[in-house]
């Protein structure tokens, strides 16, 4: 009862409706960014209380003694983070989060939610089954034996598991020093339902807990001119390697500051402000640059429905965004310097061989809207083959407009004797109509014979 209770009491919450008036909103900002100053020195692995409404679900029960401006709680068994939105009483949700991504050291990730937002956890220890091993067995540092070993476990001993192996085959854990360790699934006893176990890879990120989350913001537009979109602004070190973060199911990979959103029923966003944000959804990524934004299509269950899209974004989409709050300074005009187009991305690329011309998409973003003229495509790798490089003039837009979308890259091939050739790399530059080069993109397809 007293977690149903909980979760109705924070449903409300969430609902409340926005009241504010314009003139009134340069104060409530002004008020919330100064009660929230003292969570600039919010510990690792916590949530500071910045402004109210914030309310959080722990273990799936509400906290009592998290109400005041300052106040700060453990994320340990965090379940939801939830922000409310403006109100006429003066009322503007801010809360400071500080989470250590795992495995990467004194790298925090510092996220902030701005006005209505809801956040559930989404990390690596929400789907977890015991296993007792039945015959002494080797852990390895992926899933197959040829992997290095790390740690051995004995009949008896009883770990826990969080994901398994595309074959089922393996299943991963975490050792008490924090690596990541795969065995052998027939050497356990799986005390549960397998199935309900996420599939990974080696390369699949562990998530500490808020590093991978569900995310639901209010409307994409603010209730007032003097407030900033409803979102969450994300940091983590632009000196460090990229952060691991999951939005929706969206995987990103972060250096520098991003603003995410959410709406419900609506595309979600994901905007660069400084640094670089690596997206990747299904077959198709996208390496962003400061002052782009990518745009994922929703289904009706809220989960990326189609391939993204890229485009730029203004100053003022995201200059009232609390940016003091944040550990590092953010450089805004910075964001907005680089007219030259960039290629930024790709989906899957398949040619088939001797079929003639076949068109794949290049992501590109080209802010001032200059015409695309050219199109420079220098050979860099193959397994194997003869391949020669080409010029296109005047590459077409599949999708989107003139500032951003997919170029069409026309390309033919021939295995030869073979049945596949690839992954065939190539460095891609584009020119605009006013002589602008786009910075060299590494790109690829496949040639395959059927």
């Amino acid at each position: 009862m007293k977690t149903l209770t909980a979760f109705i009491t924070l449903v409300l919450f969430l609902a409340a409706p926005s009241a504010v008036f314009s003139q009134e909103c340069p104060a409530v900002l002004d008020d919330a960014l100064t009660s929230a100053a003292g969570c600039t020195s919010t510990e690792v692995n916590h949530v500071c209380f910045g402004h109210a409404p914030v309310d959080v679900l722990v273990d799936c029960e509400g906290v009592l003694d998290f109400s005041v401006p300052g106040d700060m709680i453990a994320l340990d068994g965090m379940c939801q983070l939830a922000s409310g939105a403006a109100q006429s009483t003066g009322e503007w949700g801010l809360a400071v989060m500080r989470v250590q991504p795992h495995g990467m050291g004194d790298t925090p990730l510092t996220m902030i939610t701005v006005g209505d937002v809801e956040m559930l956890n989404a990390g690596s220890n929400v789907t977890t089954l015991e296993v007792e091993v039945i015959s002494d067995l080797t852990l390895y540092a992926g899933p197959n034996s040829t992997y290095p070993a790390v740690g051995t476990l004995s009949v008896g001993d009883t770990v826990t598991v969080n994901a398994c192996s595309c074959t089922r085959h393996w299943l991963r854990t975490i050792l008490d020093d924090g690596q990541v360790g795969w065995m052998a699934a027939a050497s356990v006893t799986i005390l549960g339902e397998a199935s309900a176990l996420p599939i990974a890879g080696v390369d699949t990120p562990i998530y500490s807990i808020m590093q991978a989350f569900t995310l639901r913001t209010g409307a994409p537009a603010s209730t007032c001119a003097g407030l900033p979109e409803d979102g969450v602004l994300i940091q983590s070190p632009a000196d460090a390697e990229p952060v691991p973060v999951q939005v929706n199911g969206i995987s990103m990979w972060v250096r520098g500051t991003a603003f995410v959103q959410a709406p419900l029923a609506e595309a979600q966003t994901v905007e660069v402000i400084a640094g670089d944000v690596l997206v990747i959804v299904d077959d198709f990524h996208a390496n962003l640059g400061a002052g782009m934004r990518a745009v994922f299509p929703t289904s009706s269950a809220e989960a990326p429905a189609a391939a993204m899209h890229v485009e730029p974004f203004e100053l003022a989409d995201i200059e009232l965004l609390p940016f003091t709050l944040l550990p590092d300074a953010v450089d805004l005009e910075a964001a907005f310097a680089n007219t030259a187009p960039q290629v930024v991305g790709q989906g899957l690329c398949r040619v088939l061989s001797l079929s003639g011309e076949s068109v794949c998409e290049l992501y590109f973003v080209n802010r001032d809207g200059d015409a695309i003229t050219q199109m420079d495509v220098a050979f860099v790798s193959a397994p194997q083959g003869e391949w020669e490089g080409s010029t296109h003039a005047d590459p077409p837009i599949v999708t989107g407009s003139a500032v951003g979308g997919t170029l069409g890259w026309n390309i033919t091939c021939s295995v030869g004797t073979s049945c596949f050739i690839g992954p065939i790399m190539w460095s891609i530059t584009v020119t605009d109509a006013a002589g602008n080069v786009s910075e060299p993109f590494e790109a690829w397809f496949n040639c395959v014979d059927h």
